[in-house]
């Protein structure tokens, strides 16, 4: 691919848990699958995978197992990995630190409806209001994105 336009990357400030093995990559437009599992797929972008990897831990102690891809570039998009990956759960639940209008989650929803998917789907992000005070896991945590809130959400779409 020609990238003649700048490439704008953003970078957490803490320290992250080690979710990727040392064999995956980074290549822009391409996500990496984190997990596979039967029941909830996770799409991830950014620091909110290591909740969602924890989130998975706890519903697999519950018997819910979650596929899990982190999806670093937006635009590009992965296309065939999302796609790919939704013939084998029955929900979808997007999670970005971001907007919930305009990213991760709304390009997902746009392809699940372009391919006509008929399957749950939730997106997790910051609604479209002044936002909280408070560290990075305060404001993470008000949002929904703890991993036992992620948790309790994807029970709740899964019934």
């Amino acid at each position: 691919m020609n990238y003649s336009k700048p490439l704008f990357i953003r970078f957490g400030k803490k320290p992250m848990q080690k979710i990727h093995n040392d064999n995956d990559s980074f290549k822009i437009g391409k996500g990496t699958k984190i997990r596979d599992g039967k029941d909830i797929l996770f799409v991830t972008t950014g620091e909110t995978a290591q909740r969602v990897l924890l989130a998975s831990e706890i519903l697999e102690k519950e018997k819910i197992f979650c596929s899990h891809i982190n999806l670093h570039t937006i635009k590009p998009f992965d296309n065939d990995l999302f796609l790919n990956s939704l013939s084998k759960v029955k929900a979808i639940i997007s999670v970005e630190e971001h907007s919930e209008s305009g990213g991760l989650g709304e390009k997902c929803a746009s392809l699940i409806s372009q391919n006509n998917i008929q399957i749950p789907f939730k997106i997790i992000g910051f609604p479209d209001e002044y936002m909280i005070n408070g560290s990075q896991s305060d404001v993470l945590d008000h949002y929904n994105m703890s991993p036992e809130k992620l948790a309790k959400i994807a029970k709740d779409l899964m019934n």
